[in-house]
């Protein structure tokens, strides 16, 4: 891909922007039992604030879809499941796969191609081994690769009350790790359950956040990839120069520190992959 490419998307209906922001608050609250990471975290109020802000790129590449008047059809999964894809797109089911840039305003076009496709690769299952379950009824399976600046979007700070997170201690002892298809319990017992104990506060954006929409990976491009292995000054093959390096912090650091991450990626530059523009413009 080129720097013409590279789209930028600001939503110019912020009314639209907040609700479709308070709906997946809803969605981050009643799902929160079932979710990744729920066992395992000892701040559940972290992990919310986390789980909400993960879910930023997806609304607003919504926004950005409904806008430009793509026909893409969303994955609508009950709250206990977990989704196998974000939305489909010319018969391709198509994860989104977002990065937070180290930088206090937007970058020209030019440096958004420098910087580096990453997909989770820590485990076997992770989002990599996705790539290898093509939904039977459509014809591929893709990465999509967004960015956004690393600001504090939201206002007010997330704080959830004691009480909340007793409620929630309830949930997980009558339900424990759901593993049934069936729903463990209506939206509506919850609702009413939940509003005996407090309330959710009404979440607004500081500042309307722009969504970069850069390069999409399909499995003609899947050979590009390699995994980040830690060793200072990886070369990447299809990279001149060095490709990332050991942060001092902890972790791997590419592009100066524009990009940082702690986990292991099977990893591509962005200039070597097609982009989201160029499949959008395919009939």
């Amino acid at each position: 891909m080129i720097p013409g490419e590279i789209q930028f998307f600001t939503p110019t209906d912020t009314g639209k922007l907040e609700t479709a922001l308070n709906d997946a608050f809803k969605a981050v609250m009643i799902s929160l039992p079932f979710s990744a990471g729920y066992y395992n975290s000892k701040q559940k109020s972290s992990l919310i604030k986390k789980q909400i802000q993960n879910r930023i790129p997806h609304i607003l590449f919504n926004l950005f879809a409904e806008e430009r008047e793509l026909i893409i059809e969303k994955q609508y999964v009950q709250f206990w499941q977990t989704p196998i894809y974000d939305f489909i797109f010319h018969d391709t089911a198509i994860r989104i796969v977002h990065q937070w840039v180290n930088a206090g305003s937007l970058l020209p076009a030019e440096k958004y191609v420098t910087l580096p496709a990453l997909i989770p690769n820590r485990y076997e299952s992770d989002i990599w081994d996705e790539r290898n379950e093509t939904p039977s009824h459509l014809k591929n399976r893709s990465f999509l690769f967004t960015f956004t600046q690393c600001n504090n979007y939201l206002t007010p700070e997330i704080l959830i009350k004691p009480e909340i997170l007793k409620f929630y201690e309830s949930v997980e002892k009558k339900y424990g790790r759901w593993k049934s298809a069936d729903k463990p319990f209506s939206e509506q017992d919850f609702w009413a359950a939940f509003a005996e104990i407090g309330e959710l506060p009404h979440l607004s954006f500081r500042h309307v956040p722009t969504l970069i929409i850069a390069g999409i990976a399909g499995e003609n491009e899947f050979s590009f990839f390699a995994d980040t292995d830690a060793k200072t000054h990886h070369g990447y093959r299809l990279y001149q120069g060095q490709w990332y390096q050991n942060d001092p912090g902890g972790g791997l650091s590419f592009c100066n520190g524009l990009i940082k991450t702690h986990i292991k990626n099977a990893t591509c530059p962005m200039e070597a992959l097609p982009s989201f523009l160029s499949r959008m413009k395919e009939t």
